[in-house]
Formats: C-alpha cells, structure tokens, sequence
C-alpha cells in the first residue's frame, strides 16, 4: 500500500469519525472535565478530537457501575492528559512513511500498547484492589475483537463503525 493509498485511507477515517461525533449524543458522566459524548455504532470508549476534544462511549455503558464508568473516563481524560492524539497522527505518519518495514508495524503496536499501559498504571496507582478488579472488568467488557489500525484503542476494538446491517436497518424504521 503506497503513501496515497494511506493518506486516502486516513481521510475517509476522518470523515467516519467526523459522522460519528456529529450524530452522537451527549452522555451524562460523573467527574468528566471533556464532554462526554454516546454513539451506537461505537464498540469501545475513545478520545477523539484535537482541537475540540471529547469522550466517546459505546451504547450500554451505562450499564458499568459508576466506579468502572469513572475509571474509563479518567482513563481516556489521561490519553488528552498526555497528548496522545497528537503523538499518534505522527506515529501513524512515520509508520505510513514506512508501511513496508515490518519492525515499523511491530515498533508501532508496542508504542500503541505502551501508551495505553501507562494510562492504566495512572489510573489504577490509587485504587484498592477491588476497583482495580472493577476496571478490569470493564477493560474486558470491550475487548471482544483485536484490530490494529490508527483508531485502535486499548480494548482491542477499531473504532470506526460498520454499516448496519439489514436488519438493524429495519429494526430503526
């Protein structure tokens, strides 16, 4: 895959995003400082958003307790913390530079991983045993299918949603 092909693929990345943050609703979350937006289409918690940042959450995740929902939060709030989103747009354009050198691919999951394991030793230093249990729980709620891409998130899920499906296009009408 060329250079153009990448910058292409990030494009319509882009525009999938832009859709879902325009058609997300707002999300009532304890001790968030960034809005907190809801997508149905989403599989995992994300930070999205360089100038304007914001939370998005899947559908359901009400259902977490309020101590998992707070510890996701403060997860992706720590991501913004941190500048993530910008350090991954250049790691992704050096790794696109560079699509062809496997260590590349290797060296960007690990840069990946380490980003997201140095957001959990954040959040996890100060809880006790049981809330850690909590949030792992949590963790392994969005962790159903790896995919590796520049929307990857932590919870193993690409971010950007599919078309939906016949039937849930009838389940809509």
């Amino acid at each position: 895959m060329c250079i153009r092909d990448r910058l292409f693929a990030i494009g319509l990345q882009a525009r999938k995003l832009t859709h879902i943050i325009e058609h997300s609703t707002p999300f009532a979350a304890l001790n968030a400082q960034l809005p907190v937006i809801q997508h149905p289409r989403i599989h995992s918690p994300m930070l999205v958003g360089l100038h304007r940042p914001k939370i998005v959450v899947p559908r359901g995740f009400e259902q977490l307790s309020s101590k998992q929902q707070s510890a996701v939060i403060e997860h992706e709030q720590y991501h913004h913390h941190r500048g993530d989103i910008a350090i991954n747009i250049i790691a992704y354009a050096i790794l696109s530079i560079f699509w062809f050198n496997p260590i590349c691919w290797i060296a960007y999951r690990r840069f990946r991983d380490d980003q997201e394991l140095a957001c959990d030793a954040q959040i996890t230093a100060s809880m006790n045993t049981d809330e850690k249990i909590a949030y792992s729980r949590a963790l392994l709620t969005y962790s159903q299918q790896a995919s590796i891409g520049m929307l990857h998130t932590h919870y193993g899920n690409c971010l950007l949603y599919t078309s939906p499906s016949p039937r849930d296009r009838q389940k809509s009408r």
